[in-house]
């Protein structure tokens, strides 16, 4: 039988699992040829998941004043 804590870790798992199938649908060719290129990492890409994972259900940020850019 598993605990509460291990059901959780897999849920948690399979959720982020479902996260990282989604986006390759959506951009999978693209984020290929950036490896490929040398552009992006595996892990880049995991940690970009990761932070898409764990602020999913969080409000933006809203940001007053942008900082101004030297031409």
């Amino acid at each position: 039988m598993l605990s509460q804590k291990s059901i959780k870790m897999q849920v948690s798992q399979t959720k982020i699992k479902q996260s990282l199938i989604k986006k390759a649908e959506i951009g999978k060719e693209a984020i290929l040829d950036a490896v490929e290129k040398g552009d992006l990492t595996a892990n880049d890409i995991l940690k970009e998941l990761e932070n898409d994972y764990n602020t999913r259900n969080k409000v933006p940020e809203k940001v007053e004043e942008t900082k101004k850019i030297r031409c």
